[in-house]
């Protein structure tokens, strides 16, 4: 599995995902939008996962071509899923007749992280020098290191107030939060994992 092929199955999946959440906020179907929002995290994560380990076992590559490829792949499946919340969280709220002021605020801001991990991913692509390319891997591990506890955070804050089962009109983006979250959790410390591991056998 390519990344590109990978990337293309992903955002698929998310468009349908989205259009499923859209509807469910039309009709008022809680556990459709919950269902069609916790279907694309798996989706994501699964298919991460497999990226991974192809990448892992990959003998065709150098380790520090592997190591570029796979931090690259990471950032792009976290880029999307921060897209992924991101037009969720503006189509819900901009088709439907919910409405939610904050909606705008954490679209956009989805939609900002989303678009710097994309960046980094491109930077990666680029040739450089390869000690700029060691310290960005590096780097960019401790970052999916600290985004994933801090989705941990939000998802135990999510969980621990109860805001899933909220009357007002933030369900969906609730919704958003806890897909998403455990979405970028999970492929943060993956990412920040194999970094890890591949540089402990370099």
């Amino acid at each position: 599995m390519t990344v590109s092929s990978a990337r293309i199955f992903v955002v698929l999946c998310g468009i349908v995902s989205i259009g499923g959440m859209v509807w469910a906020a039309f009709h008022d179907d809680r556990w459709l939008s919950l269902i069609a929002a916790l279907a694309f995290a798996l989706i994501v994560i699964v298919t991460a996962t497999v990226f991974n380990l192809q990448h892992w076992f990959s003998a065709s590559r150098s380790g520090v071509k592997r190591a570029i490829d796979l931090s690259r792949g990471n950032a792009i499946f976290m880029a999307i899923t921060f897209g992924w919340g991101a037009f969720a969280m503006l189509g819900v709220y901009g088709l439907s007749d919910l409405w939610w002021w904050h909606s705008w605020q954490y679209g956009l801001l989805m939609l900002a992280l989303g678009v710097s991990l994309l960046i980094y991913a491109n930077a990666l692509g680029r040739p450089n020098i390869p000690i700029a390319k060691s310290v960005a891997l590096d780097l960019g591990a401790a970052l999916a290191l600290l985004q994933g506890l801090g989705a941990a955070v939000g998802l135990g804050f999510l969980l621990g107030t109860d805001k899933l089962s909220s009357l007002k009109p933030d369900w969906p983006a609730n919704h958003v939060f806890l897909a998403g979250g455990i979405a970028i959790c999970v492929l943060s410390l993956v990412a920040a994992g194999m970094h890890y591991r591949m540089r402990s056998m370099a």
